[in-house]
């Protein structure tokens, strides 16, 4: 968002003044944010010697809850892969049993009427500098959330520090649902 907002306020006026002073606040943002956690930094630093995690994980373990790309139908009908839910009425019976490539999930990913309507409208009637920006921030972290079955994961895994020590890529999923 602020390499985005920096760029468009740029393009506006033209005015490196006001530029500047975003990058001022983002970076006294940032060192306010690690002076803040720099404790449970230092921990978790102390720790990361200690776990297996430490010196970051294979990529098949890195890359095994990836979204696979057929999953995306389960936004427009969530049972469309089953679910793995008890039955409330009879605990010990399971009514639909997911079948997708996804090991251990029990519900699928659904995204709703009323935010396709939005995005929607969004697209017809906002379609501003702001939106590019969040359109890209969802197709940013669909790609990253399919993790072994995206080209941009792979790069991500390979060539960005750190990423090596997270697994779980479909967590980035919340950025999709805040943008």
């Amino acid at each position: 968002y602020f390499f985005g907002r920096a760029y468009f306020v740029y393009r506006e006026g033209r005015d490196w003044k006001l530029v500047g002073r975003l990058w001022l606040y983002s970076a006294v943002m940032v060192v306010v944010f690690f002076g803040i956690a720099s404790l449970n930094f230092l921990s978790i630093n102390q720790w990361a010697k200690q776990s297996e995690r430490g010196d970051g994980m294979s990529y098949r373990d890195a890359t095994s809850w990836s979204e696979p790309p057929e999953e995306l139908l389960a936004y427009f009908n969530p049972y469309y892969f089953g679910i793995s839910r008890p039955n409330y009425k009879d605990p010990g019976k399971i009514d639909v049993f997911y079948w997708g490539r996804m090991p251990f999930t029990q519900t699928g990913d659904y995204l709703g009427i009323i935010p396709i309507l939005f995005a929607l409208l969004a697209a017809i009637y906002r379609r501003g500098r702001y939106f590019w920006v969040l359109v890209s921030l969802i197709i940013y972290s669909h790609l990253v959330a399919m993790g072994k079955y995206s080209f941009l994961y792979n790069l991500m895994y390979y060539y960005f520090p750190g990423m090596k020590t997270f697994r779980v890529p479909k967590m980035i999923l919340f950025v999709f649902v805040f943008s």
